[in-house]
């Protein structure tokens, strides 16, 4: 996971990319990447310029597709989320909000740092804490949109860059939303790949259920069956028995 600026810096130069990685990488996951194409430039925590493609820029080995979010999938998870956590979400975009403020509480110290070291007013902070949870649920939203007919994005609430004086105020705003993003959307992963491993479960259900009834109809033929050749058995003994005593009232 890059860091914020480095984010930043990607969107700058690809607003469109969605997996990226270096030559190197890309080589080692089986793919190319394209003649011609012009990479992403960053500088690392080591204060060096890497260079990174986006997938589209490459070809070769296929990569395991992302999760998309759809109308009954999202429903699903609205459901999931409202029996887990006891809530009462009645569609998706209230369903991202909520999982966004939960996941945004787990780095509250980290907020209160910021906001302390900018000395902001009681109504500034309330504005401040508005903008962070806004642009969470903006970039959860986005990547909900991802290869989905679906638009729950909207607008996005910035008014706390008002109170940015140092860059470092910027960078702290930005890694509070990231990891507050990130948990959020690592959670809703966990949530939508449980309820695709139970939606295979009831197809693979419903697939054997005639299997289970065939050899079910094939035991009962089947007991039929015996049963049918015990009886011609016993038929079989009595005429015997019948054929040896006319026999031996022949002899006397």
């Amino acid at each position: 996971m890059f860091r914020p600026p480095i984010l930043l810096s990607i969107y700058h130069q690809n607003p469109n990319a969605t997996k990226v990685a270096t030559l190197e990488t890309w080589n080692k996951l089986g793919r190319l990447v394209n003649k011609g194409e012009h990479s992403i430039a960053v500088f690392g925590e080591d204060s060096r310029a890497k260079h990174l493609f986006d997938i589209t820029q490459t070809n070769g080995k296929r990569i395991p597709e992302l999760w998309k979010l759809t109308e009954d999938l999202s429903f699903e998870l609205t459901v999931a989320i409202n029996k887990k956590y006891g809530r009462d979400c009645k569609n998706i975009q209230e369903t991202i909000a909520a999982m966004s403020v939960d996941n945004i509480r787990s780095h509250l110290s980290k907020m209160m740092y910021a906001t302390g070291q900018m000395k902001l007013t009681d109504n500034d902070l309330k504005t401040y804490q508005q903008s962070v949870v806004s642009a969470v649920r903006f970039m959860v939203s986005t990547r909900c949109e991802l290869g989905s007919d679906m638009k729950i994005s909207g607008g996005i609430n910035l008014n706390a860059a008002d109170f940015f004086k140092e860059k470092r105020d910027l960078v702290r705003f930005c890694t509070i939303v990231q990891k507050s993003a990130k948990d959020t959307l690592l959670e809703m992963e966990r949530e939508i790949v449980q309820i695709m491993k139970q939606r295979r479960e009831k197809i693979n259900e419903l697939q054997t259920k005639p299997d289970r009834a065939n050899a079910d109809r094939n035991s009962v033929h089947g007991g039929q069956q015996r049963a049918e050749t015990q009886q011609e058995k016993s038929k079989r003994m009595v005429r015997g028995k019948r054929n040896t005593a006319q026999f031996f009232k022949i002899l006397a």
